[in-house]
Parts: structure tokens; sequence; C-alpha cells
């Protein structure tokens, strides 16, 4: 873990000892060297980096399957304002990776408010009362290898299909300019998450399809669902549910019933694929009515190419040669909305 400001006052030191043997030499070169020998001190050798800038203590969870990222001996890092991370993927590619960040959570990053959707590593278990939902803003990736005869392609994405929780901005370095098969990409601009835009008024009735479902007993009207996820202690809102994972992991529903099939989208047969059999093809799904949702309109309004729900491919799923571009993801950038949210 480093701590940013003291890497660049060190930094700025250098480039003021070294300023006038540039401006004598007026290398663009030298300049250069001196540059990027300030940033990789910074971000190191690392494909993945986690900046905090937020005002709060982040405990970063970084997960391959279930468990760390190989050579990291825990799957969790605290991370103080300033702070950062780095992760160095094996040269062979790594598949399947999430990363995501939890906040509230007591001194081994456990017992969190928000953030903890998946049992704990190594032992397992959940916090008292159980997880919390998988809501969270996160990156995820399977990263391509940098040498050898295999995938040399990092396929990654920020998905908001299950929700989100705290804004962030992913920027890209390096040959940026071979990402999406050469379109270019700079970044995943999530910097305008903002939780008070979360829908609170939310359709879900899979346009008119079911009128209300039964919870615990508790008939539960779904023509106006508030999707804001509460703090269990102060009732400050932590994160945004989709309709998706309002009805699946909040509410338990099965996501091939109806009518959480219109807005989780499965396909567990797509070679005799019908929704009386609990499951929808990607053009019924993008057909419905998760593709206009109040909650779908939202995340396409406050950011760019970030998915917002399954089938949401032309947003959200990005490719670039592996070993050729690095990532950093800053939680609470500059300008972003205050987190948490209001009640």
């Amino acid at each position: 873990v480093i701590t940013l400001p003291v890497v660049v006052l060190w930094c700025e030191l250098v480039c003021d000892l070294h300023h006038t043997f540039i401006m004598k030499m007026e290398s663009f070169t030298l300049v250069m060297l001196v540059a990027v020998g300030c940033i990789y001190l910074v971000y190191g050798a690392a494909d993945f980096t986690v900046v905090n800038n937020c005002n709060a203590v982040l405990w970063i969870e970084a997960r391959a399957g279930g468990g760390p990222i190989p050579g990291q001996s825990s799957t969790v890092t605290r991370l103080n304002k300033g702070q950062t991370v780095g992760y160095t993927m094996p040269e062979g590619g790594l598949s399947s990776t999430r990363f995501w960040a939890k906040y509230g959570c007591n001194d081994q990053g456990r017992e969190c408010r928000i953030g903890d959707q998946m049992q704990y590593w190594p032992g397992g278990g959940c916090p008292s009362g159980g997880c919390t939902p998988p809501i969270d803003s996160l990156f995820e990736a399977t990263w391509g290898c940098k040498s050898g005869s295999c995938d040399k392609t990092t396929w990654f994405d920020t998905s908001q299909v299950d929700g989100y929780t705290i804004p962030y901005l992913v920027t890209l370095q390096g040959d940026t300019g071979a990402c999406d098969n050469g379109k270019g990409l700079k970044s995943l601009d999530g910097s305008k998450l903002d939780l008070d835009r979360c829908p609170s008024n939310e359709d879900i009735t899979a346009n008119g399809r079911t009128q209300s479902i039964v919870v615990n007993g508790r008939t539960i009207p779904l023509n106006s669902v508030n999707l804001r996820y509460h703090d269990k202690f102060n009732n400050a809102t932590l994160g945004c549910a989709s309709p998706c994972a309002q009805m699946s992991h909040l509410w338990n529903q099965n996501p091939g019933a109806m009518p959480t099939i219109y807005y989780c989208c499965p396909t567990p047969n797509p070679n005799n694929c019908q929704i009386s059999q609990g499951c929808i093809t990607s053009a019924e799904c993008r057909a419905g009515p998760v593709a206009t949702d109040k909650y779908t309109t939202a995340i396409h309004t406050m950011t760019s190419n970030i998915y917002a729900y399954a089938y949401d491919d032309g947003v959200g799923l990005h490719t670039c040669p592996a070993g050729a571009v690095t990532f950093t993801m800053e939680f609470c950038p500059p300008g972003s909305p205050p987190y948490p949210g209001r009640e």
C-alpha cells in the first residue's frame, strides 16, 4: 500500500533537482523518463491499481474465483484516503477476477455496512445478519496471457447489472488505441454515480404482467418500488439495487420466474430458449422493459461505457491487448457525488 501524497512530493523533488540539467539539455526524452519514473513509483508494474480518494477508510476486496489474486496473501486490503494498492496478473493470464470496495468495516475488513457480498476468505461465513446484497460498484476482468501461444486479449467491464455503491473512475494507460478492436478506449466513467438519483419509484411489473408478489407473507406492489438500499444502523443510503438484484437477491425471487425473468434475463438453454421454461433470449431481453426502465436510463445518463443490464453488451463489454494496457480504478474521484448518500 502506497500513500500517494508522499510519492508525489518525492517526484516533485526529483523533478526540481533535475530541472537545471533538463533545461540545459533541452531533452524531451529525459523529461519523459523522469515523469515515467514517478508514475512507476506510484503504480509499479501493476496491471490493476485501486486508489481511495473517499473521505473514509475503504477495504478493497480482490477475488480470483473465490480466493485471492495470485501473489496476494489475502482477498482484502485496507486503504485510507490517498492510499493505493496494485495487483499484478500472472504471465499466463487469469480468469474471473472481481474487485470492489467495502465500507464501514471492522479492523479486519469484516462486518461491513456494505460490500460483504461473498463469504469471507479463508474460512467462509458472512457477517452477523447475513451477507450484504451484491450491488457493489465493481471491476471484473478475465486477463489474457502476456506471452506464449494463448489468448492475448483481456476482457473487462465495470458492471452495474446488480447495482452500484461508490462512484469511481477507471482510466487506462498504455496502448489504449488498440482496445475495443482498434476503436480505442481511455476510461470507464462511473464518477457521476449518485445514490440520490437511484429510482425510488421503479415499475417492475414487466409491462403490467405481474402487479405484485408475496415476500415472507407480505404482499408487495411492483408498480412503484424503491431501489435504494439503506444502512440498517442510521438509514443512510449505501447502495442502489438494480431491478434484477431487488427481485432476486433482496426478495429471493427465482430469476427465471415472472416478472423477474424480464429484468435478470437468464439464458440457461440458448439452443431451446423459452420464457415459459425460465429462459429468455438476448433479443427478447433487449426488447423488454429492462432496456428502458428508470434504473437503466439512470445508469446510461450518469455513466459511459458501462453495463446496466445483462445484455447491455453494446455499452459495457470491452477488450484490450493483454500486458499492453494497465488500469487504475479511483473511488470517489474529484467532483463525484458524496458517499454514502442521504437518508
